[in-house]
């Protein structure tokens, strides 16, 4: 964990990897020019990311974001709110070389869709279960006033049957019940009590 902040960017002669989604600014030279990039995020509770460029005068040189496993579908790009191509390497990179002008801004969209990890997929091929509900990266938990709530989640139809709470991202209803609520391990406190693993 304290090496994180030394993971959110990297390069190489000619090009800036941008490997976790993250608020944070880097300066780095790129052929004797300085460069600074800005991320925006909100990730993930917004799925996207930004990054702002600065430079004193137009400076070609690449930008890459990780493509991450649990994309629920291409990741797409735009500069200046107009889309560009990406290059989608076989490496889990997708690259976009150009020549950046001063506060030009790459937005990159991350789309998420709900999906099961189970504890050990060598257990048991057939079985599915014990498994927790993820949304993109994130875990969620389920806060249940009734005791385990597995039999009152459709684990087949998490995208019809999980419904957005107003106002509280990553955070699900079922609609079945109210008490019912499923949200990211992280939104819980100590000592609140939770499912994961249904």
């Amino acid at each position: 964990t304290a090496d994180y902040q030394d993971l959110i960017y990297l390069h190489d002669e000619d090009s800036l990897y941008v490997a976790q989604f993250a608020p944070a600014t880097v300066a780095w030279r790129c052929q004797g020019e300085r460069v600074v990039v800005t991320q925006r995020t909100r990730f993930p509770e917004e799925e996207a990311t930004e990054l702002t460029v600065a430079v004193a005068r137009p400076q070609e040189f690449g930008l890459a974001v990780r493509v991450p496993s649990w994309l629920a579908k291409t990741l797409t790009a735009s500069v200046n709110d107009k889309p560009v191509a990406v290059k989608l390497g076989t490496d889990n990179w997708a690259r976009i070389h150009r020549k950046w002008s001063n506060g030009d801004r790459l937005r990159i969209e991350l789309p998420m869709a709900f999906h099961l990890s189970r504890i050990d997929p060598k257990i048991d091929p057939k079985n599915e279960y014990p498994a927790a509900i993820m949304r993109g990266p994130v875990v969620l938990a389920v806060r249940s006033a009734d005791g385990n709530p597995s039999r009152q989640i459709e684990y087949g139809r998490l995208n019809e049957t999980l419904k957005p709470v107003p106002g509280q991202p990553l955070n699900y209803r079922t609609g079945k019940d109210e008490a019912l609520l499923v949200r990211p391990f992280y939104q819980f406190a100590a000592g609140e009590p939770y499912f994961m693993y249904l």
